[in-house]
């Protein structure tokens, strides 16, 4: 209790000073009314302030810590805080008074403090309580109420955890793989389960057409049994209200599980059946799609949820699902790409997809770099240089109308496209693509195609030769042609070539009858008509024979004479050409048996083909030496120009429709070979040394034979 007297005594000393203050001026009760005012000022202040002994026993307490024990400072004074806090805490704050008496030291404490009407959070200040002459006469408990406070700060503190919680959520998943995913999301239920302090954690997915709902993963307390094996095929018939809400994007908040009635009665019995005192149920969307919920079970207790929570199950449910769709997408393109890998693997074209966007290359496969000469990773460095520095010129100037192609392509279209495209040596080699439409911007336009390359060079190199082939068959049918006219026109000027030529012939004889000097030169002139009408008659005749289709006959001739026959068929055009052609033949008799006609046509196709490279040569010196000579039984003929020669000679020159000339036809040589192997000899060719290029052909040779051998 409190020493009066001693609080009398302390009236002269400072009483004064606080009468004064408080314009008391009635000396006798100066210190009754001194106290009475103290008691006021300390009820007024709204705090709860008490005056303890060492025991614990209340000595003084003012109206609002008496309204806090739920009783009167009238009723508390005299009783102790055994009389209204439990043991343990009642010992607690008889062991700070004793100390704050003890050691003359004032001390300070937070504590929560049940009450009558609930927990609440008091930072108090103990202080010793003296008389005037120090001694100590008991505690001064000051208390402040700090439970919004608290509250803020334990709020502060769990959403702290909270995004402490989400950072290490997402930075868990930070590199996975796909097949890493599954697991992590496992440990990150229990890190959720437990920072939410529940028994059990659960992931549902929804089926394609939100019929049934499958426990995908699961965490719960070390002495809670599993309950994803149960939870399997989850009907929407057998759970009709929670579908319901799930689907209409409402969280089930449960908590009180005997408390369902109505609709949602016979799904609570489910629940009471498994154990479930309360549950929360959240749907998680992903591109706002309904892909599943997030669901948290209390077993032992009844649990309040608040829409914080709800709020926060829905973010952590989509961090972990979007996680979730991640591994399936990742896994479901891993697989995608294996299999066209080993479509595109087996198949002999590149696989490629295209951005139009970038105008870049976003896939090509390996075949590529058989292909093209480039790597897949080379191709994609490429960027849009893969259009403006590969494709040809002439394609890349109608890039504009190839694009317009894709204005109005359908997605089952395939667009057909060769082109000609740069490979790594440099080479401009053409290929054949075949597109489709990939993917489109919403607006309905194509972004990026997907297609095949294969190189058909060779194909289109074969379709030119081949076409080529064609004019030179359609050419050599001209020739033919022209060569049965050539004989019918030859066999027509025959007869009135013959005519002129007796004519001719009789008119010489005539003037010859005649002695008359004036009739001299017209003798002389008509010399010269018999001499050109019968040369003209050798050229036809020799014409008619070489261009007449007749059975091929063989017998013993002269190679000399035909050589001189060749070379006066030729004569015109070495004359306008001026290719002098100089012939080095032997004396003696080279007799072969073969077709003169055959054998003439080898050598003038020969000499003709001379006469064209020298054409075509810049070289000044135009002439063909022609050799012939016998040895070891066999007829050997050389034609050897100074022509623009050969450099890649081969024996290939004599397949048929292989030519030098720029309008050749390739089968002159054929036929010259052709023909002397008919005839059991041979024909070759070598380069010359200073130019141009040497024909040989050699024929058996026939002995016993005099004359010319016409």
């Amino acid at each position: 209790m409190i020493n009066r007297e001693a609080e009398g005594r302390a009236v002269p000393s400072e009483g004064n000073r606080f009468a004064k203050v408080l314009q008391i001026t009635d000396a006798a009760n100066i210190a009754e009314e001194i106290a009475a005012r103290y008691r006021l000022l300390l009820d007024n202040s709204g705090f709860p302030v008490s005056y303890m002994d060492r025991d614990g026993q209340f000595l003084y307490l003012t109206n609002k810590g008496a309204l806090n024990l739920g009783d009167s400072p009238e009723a508390v004074t005299g009783r102790t805080v055994y009389d209204y806090f439990p043991k343990e805490d009642a010992d607690e704050y008889v062991r700070r008074f004793r100390e704050v008496i003890d050691n003359d030291r004032e001390l300070t404490f937070e504590d929560e403090v049940v009450l009558p009407d609930g927990p609440r959070w008091y930072w108090s200040i103990l202080h010793p309580l003296k008389d005037s002459e120090g001694q100590i006469l008991g505690v001064q408990v000051v208390s402040h109420d700090i439970t919004a406070r608290k509250a803020a700060e334990a709020a502060l503190e769990e959403r702290l955890r909270f995004e402490q919680l989400i950072a290490d959520l997402a930075f868990s998943f930070v590199s996975l793989s796909t097949t890493e995913v599954a697991n992590a999301v496992n440990v990150a239920l229990r890190s959720i389960g437990e920072f939410m302090n529940v028994d059990r954690t659960l992931l549902f997915q929804f089926s394609d057409n939100y019929q049934r709902l499958d426990c995908t993963h699961e965490w719960h307390q070390a002495d809670i049994q599993p309950a994803k094996p149960r939870l399997q095929g989850n009907q929407s018939s057998q759970y009709p209200w929670m579908f319901h809400k799930l689907l209409l994007g409402e969280a089930i908040v449960i908590e009180n599980t005997a408390l369902l009635s109505g609709i949602a009665r016979v799904e609570g019995e489910i629940l009471l059946s498994h154990g479930v005192q309360a549950m929360i149920s959240v749907p998680i969307k992903i591109r706002g799609k309904t892909v599943g919920t997030m669901c948290f079970d209390c077993l032992r207790s009844r649990r309040t949820w608040s829409k914080l929570m709800v709020q926060r199950i829905a973010l952590m449910g989509q961090i972990l699902f979007s996680e979730l769709e991640r591994a399936r997408i990742e896994k479901e393109l891993k697989e995608s790409r294996r299999l066209i890998r080993a479509a595109t693997d087996a198949s002999p074209h590149v696989t490629y997809v295209l951005d139009f966007s970038e105008l870049s290359c976003l896939y090509i496969s390996p075949q590529v770099e058989q292909e093209l000469g480039y790597s897949p990773d080379q191709v994609y460095g490429m960027g849009a240089k893969l259009i403006t520095d590969h494709v040809h010129p002439d394609e890349l100037g109608r890039l504009g109308e190839l694009l317009e192609r894709w204005v109005d392509v359908r997605d089952d279209q395939v667009l057909e496209t060769e082109l000609r495209l740069r490979h790594a040596n440099g080479a401009w080699r053409w290929y054949a693509c075949r597109d489709r439409v990939l993917t489109r911007a919403p607006e309905g336009h194509v972004i990026q195609t997907i297609g095949t390359m294969s190189d058909v060079t060779e194909q289109k190199r074969a379709e030119e030769e081949l076409q080529s082939h064609r004019e030179k068959l359609i050419h050599v049918a001209r020739l033919s042609t022209m060569g049965e006219m050539a004989a019918g026109i030859a066999h027509e000027l025959g007869q009135p070539l013959y005519s002129i030529l007796n004519f001719a012939k009789a008119s010489h004889n005539v003037l010859e009858g005649y002695d008359d000097p004036r009739l001299i030169e017209a003798t002389q002139w008509n010399e010269h008509v018999v001499r050109a009408a019968a040369r003209a008659g050798e050229i036809i005749r020799r014409l008619r024979d070489f261009a007449r289709h007749s059975t091929p006959k063989r017998e013993a001739v002269d190679v000399r004479s035909i050589i001189d026959e060749a070379v006066e068929m030729v004569a015109f055009e070495t004359r306008r050409l001026g290719v002098h052609i100089e012939r080095e033949v032997a004396d003696e008799l080279l007799a072969v048996k073969a077709d003169r006609v055959q054998l003439l046509q080898i050598f003038v196709n020969l000499i003709q083909n001379g006469i064209d490279a020298m054409t075509e040569s810049t070289t000044d010196r135009r002439s063909i030496t022609i050799r012939a000579s016998a040895d070891n039984g066999h007829v050997e003929v050389s034609v050897e120009d100074r022509g623009q020669g050969l450099p890649s000679l081969s024996m290939s020159i004599f397949d048929a429709f292989v030519t030098t000339k720029k309008d050749g036809m390739g089968m002159g040589l054929a036929i010259c070979k052709t023909l002397a192997e008919s005839h059991g000899g041979k024909l070759d060719c070598a380069p010359n040394e200073h130019g141009g290029a040497t024909f040989r052909l050699t024929l058996p040779r026939v002995r016993g034979v005099d004359g010319d051998g016409r």
